[in-house]
């Protein structure tokens, strides 16, 4: 299912209740209109939807979205709305929409693999569990043992007041699952949008592979008569969408992104003045050479630059975009070896080696040596043992092995020796070469590029202020930057409304040192990694353009971070030894990485190592409720540790420096253990490094603008 059209695409129906009907007033003790509500209920109970309780009730994704679709399925859920979300709405479609609402929670609570899978993993999870708080509350308030409309027709009206605090918390739940709701649904078509300009780019890119590859047979040509189809439907999907505007400037952006392979020294002259002054001539062609190599269409050689300075472990890694390329790829490479085995069977060898010895032996120039080659390998007694029949391709495989073997990194020697002693036809052995050849030309491009960083240090902040400011020049906001401006600004009240609190009388008090410049960047910083509204490209700062990925990273990382901490906390609570938090810590973290990982799983882990002693009746149960409390972000438990994650990372990049070290502290383990942190302190130091790092480099580049834009502040 769309996640656009998750709420909005089944038909729109007129409902079989007259809402003046069916509506009455909750405080009235008619019989008439308890007789209704049982009606209501009880129609409801009879489309058999699953109950979030008991998932042996879940279905499959197709007959769930077939049962919500139902005229009838909608009408009742409405109906049912109706006596709890007073007054209903007036326009039917308004009411229909509504209840379309309600029954997406039971796709998003039993299928979400089907419904949110584009969906970044904290906002499945937070709309997930609102869904699930909703549906659960929701079944017993409508169960016929409780104090609620299906029980009202035979209890007391002493009971009314229970009802109404029942009635109050559903409430309360729907308005928070629908927040959750619209904010998933609010950047939709502008998600789709760019996931359609994504995949479009990547049908382009998928075709100029397949346009270099020399493969010339049926298959190939299916392929890629295949994609123009594709790209051909995709556009028409872009320009419906977003209109010719939006396909016009993709495919423009994407013709400059192809262009940036090719950049010469006059599109970077500030790298290369300062090259002028740093490196020498032979380094300078070297270090923009290795750049340039390395760079794609999505890796340019600004971002490639950027990575290396603020990812001291970066490295390239050999990946199809997509299941197109990779199938389309796989499909060209078979049919070619294919084609060879084949010549090779009908005593066509000339012609299959004179087309892959030379391929051959240019890959093998990549990586070996270009004198100890030709000196090994002669073309022209090549030939001369072909015409007389005498060629061994045995042999050249083996002393090509030998010599990939004396090249390669120490990590390719198994598979050097899996493919010397693998009883596969010789055409297969050479296709395990050229795949074995792309790798060490990875490996080779890599160790370049972590030998270029040290010549890329001294000239990388003017370099990363060069690109930033062409790029801004560009889109015509060099000098307003409205994102970082908001950014900044949101940090000085943040920290503004702070210092009030702490003199809330306004007594008088001793001068104190005004609000740094770079204390305002620090709780910025902070504040976006902490934010618990995702971070997307509607709130990224443009200074941080090129970081939005790493810092959702970071975001995912400290809300883990403090989950765990928040659960270790309920645990001790539970009886559960300190000397088993470590190992504990360390399994919670595993879960939560798991896709399908859920409130039952961190509950069962916690009940499983409670003492024995503490493992009362229920005990179970009291987790599970705890546990689901504990990971709203409105808690008090998962808010206050929030709080001092936030203090611990403000603190390391307030006193770091761009030479720290994975293993410097900056925060005593005696600190840790007062804040609640201690078991989580291994992941907690890394990540703060991590963000040390970033903030140090971005505020070394935008420093000077930070600077003067709050100094505009101050004037206003």
């Amino acid at each position: 299912m769309d996640r656009t059209t998750a709420a909005s695409s089944y038909p729109q129906q007129q409902s079989q209740y007259n809402k003046n009907d069916i509506f009455t007033e909750r405080g009235s003790n008619s019989s008439a209109a308890t007789t209704e509500n049982l009606i209501i209920v009880d129609a409801f109970h009879s489309i058999n939807l699953p109950r979030a309780s008991d998932k042996q009730t879940w279905i499959d994704f197709e007959s769930l979205s077939e049962l919500i679709a139902r005229p009838c399925t909608i009408s009742t859920a409405a109906s049912v709305l109706d006596m709890f979300l007073s007054p209903p709405p007036k326009n039917i479609n308004q009411r229909n929409r509504r209840a379309r609402v309600f029954l997406t929670a039971y796709v998003i609570l039993t299928c979400p693999e089907s419904i949110l899978q584009e969906a970044p993993i904290p906002q499945r999870k937070r709309l997930r569990l609102a869904a699930r708080r909703l549906l659960v509350n929701f079944e017993n308030w409508i169960s016929p043992t409780t104090n609620t409309p299906a029980a009202i027709a035979t209890t007391s009206t002493s009971d009314a007041n229970s009802e109404r605090t029942l009635e109050a918390k559903m409430r309360s739940y729907w308005a928070g699952y629908v927040t959750l709701f619209q904010n998933w649904l609010s950047n939709d078509k502008e998600q789709l949008l760019a996931g359609m300009v994504a995949h479009y780019q990547e049908l382009l890119q998928t075709r100029i592979t397949i346009q270099k590859k020399t493969f010339n047979v049926a298959e190939t040509d299916n392929a890629c008569k295949e994609l123009d189809n594709q790209i051909v439907q995709v556009e028409q999907k872009i320009v419906s969408m977003g209109g010719t505007e939006i396909l016009e400037r993709v495919k423009n952006d994407t013709s400059d992104n192809r262009n940036n392979q090719s950049e010469n020294y006059n599109s970077n002259n500030n790298i290369e003045n300062s090259l002028n002054n740093e490196t020498p001539i032979q380094e300078q062609h070297e270090l923009h050479q290795i750049l340039s190599t390395a760079a794609s269409n999505e890796l340019t050689n600004e971002r490639l630059a950027h990575e290396i300075i603020v990812n001291p472990n970066f490295k390239l890694e050999r990946q199809h975009h997509n299941s197109i390329e990779r199938q389309v790829t796989e499909i060209a490479t078979k049919a070619y070896f294919d084609k060879l085995s084949h010549d090779m069977e009908n005593s066509n060898k000339d012609n299959t080696y004179n087309e892959i010895i030379p391929q051959l032996l240019q890959d093998l120039l990549e990586v070996a040596i270009e004198t100890e080659l030709q000196e090994a390998i002669d073309v022209n007694l090549i030939k001369q043992q072909l015409a007389q029949n005498v060629f061994d391709l045995d042999k050249m495989i083996d002393f090509i092995l030998d010599m990939i073997q004396r090249s390669c990194a120490s990590i390719r020697d198994a598979t050097v020796q899996e493919i010397r002693n693998s009883n596969s036809c010789p055409i297969d052995k050479i296709r395990f070469i050229f795949d074995l050849l792309q790798d060490m030309a990875l490996d080779l491009v890599n160790h370049q590029l972590h030998s270029l960083r040290p010549h890329l240090l001294p000239i990388a902040v003017e370099y990363g202020r060069s690109k930033f400011n062409q790029a801004m020049q560009e889109q015509g906001i060099l000098n307003t930057l409205p994102k970082t401006k908001e950014w900044l600004r949101e940090a000085v009240n943040r920290l503004q409304k702070i210092a009030s609190q702490r003199n809330p009388e306004n007594i008088i008090m001793p001068p104190t040192p005004p609000t740094s410049q770079k204390e305002v960047y620090d709780d910025a910083m902070t504040s976006l990694i902490m934010s618990s509204e995702l971070i997307d490209a509607s709130m990224c700062p443009e200074t941080l353009r090129l970081d939005m990925v790493r810092l959702q990273e970071y975001q995912n990382e400290a809300q883990a971070i403090t989950i765990v901490a928040a659960l270790l906390t309920l645990a001790r609570n539970f009886g559960v030894p300190t000397d088993y938090h470590g190992d504990l810590a360390e399994r919670l973290f595993i879960l939560l990485e798991q896709q399908d990982t859920t409130i039952d799983h961190l509950a069962s882990e916690i009940y499983n190592n409670a003492s024995s002693d503490k493992k009362i009746k229920d005990l179970n149960d009291m987790i599970h409720v705890m546990v689901d409390k504990t990971l709203s972000h409105t808690d008090a438990i998962y808010s206050l540790l929030s709080r001092r994650v936030l203090a611990v990372i403000k603190t390391c990049i307030t006193n770091s420096n761009s030479s720290m070290k994975q293993n410097e502290k900056l925060i005593s383990d005696t600190m840790l253990q007062s804040y609640g942190l201690f078991y989580v302190r291994d992941p907690l130091h890394k990540l703060c490094v991590r963000i040390s790092a970033l903030a140090d480099y971005n505020y070394r580049v935008h420093g000077q603008w930070y600077e003067e834009t709050l100094e505009q502040f101050k004037s206003l």
